[in-house]
């Protein structure tokens, strides 16, 4: 392996049109859910895409803001 093959794993996540979180996920997969839909790939780079209509933002951006919070404490 040379250094254009290195792979960087940075968390355990899933974002996915089958689960966006490890156990919703885990739950589809094994389950055999299959949530693929058409995609028109026109206008954009990528030829392979999914549609996550589970995804909500909000649950998202509270967390992060929580984490920052949390971290900006340690300055006090």
């Amino acid at each position: 392996m040379n250094e254009k093959d290195a792979i960087v794993v940075t968390g355990i996540g899933v974002f996915s049109s089958i689960g966006c979180s490890r156990k919703s996920f885990w739950q589809s997969l094994v389950s055999g859910v299959r949530n693929i839909s058409s995609f028109n790939p026109d206008g954009h780079k990528s030829r392979i895409a999914s549609d996550v209509q589970s995804f909500n933002p909000t649950d998202y951006i509270r967390l992060f803001f929580q984490k920052l919070t949390k971290s900006l404490n340690l300055f006090r």
